[in-house]
């Protein structure tokens, strides 16, 4: 501390770390020393760090509970549609899947009310 002009030194104190800020007075008489915990100035910065990562660990679980729940809600139609396609397919042809919940597009399998999966006039 005397060979240097000015500075920061961080010292263990009984377990307990103290940062000494000092610097010399203008005569060089004397030797001005700030003492701080450091657990004072480094505190609020521990506590906000922990507060950001618990918020982004809580965002990330909330939007993949939500991804899945869209995701889910998605897909179920269609899975319906497979799994009552892969029975007609095997022969079953009393095969009925309840999409009376669904959107007219995939209860009707199409736009504007038309049909993929109707017979075509050919087919009849």
């Amino acid at each position: 501390m005397e060979t240097e002009r000015f500075g920061v030194m961080h010292v263990n104190v009984n377990g307990t770390v103290h940062t000494l800020a000092f610097t010399h007075s203008p005569d060089e008489n004397f030797i001005y020393v700030i003492d701080v915990l450091q657990d004072e100035y480094l505190g609020p910065l521990h506590q906000t760090t922990r507060l950001i990562l618990s918020t982004v660990a809580i965002s990330l679980l909330v939007s993949a509970l939500l991804s899945w729940f869209i995701t889910k809600g998605i897909t179920a139609p269609f899975q319906s549609m497979i799994k009552g396609m892969q029975q007609v397919s095997l022969g079953e042809l009393t095969q009925r899947t309840n999409l009376d919940k669904e959107s007219p597009e995939i209860r009707h399998g199409g736009l504007n009310g038309c049909s993929y999966f109707r017979l075509s006039p050919y087919e009849k």
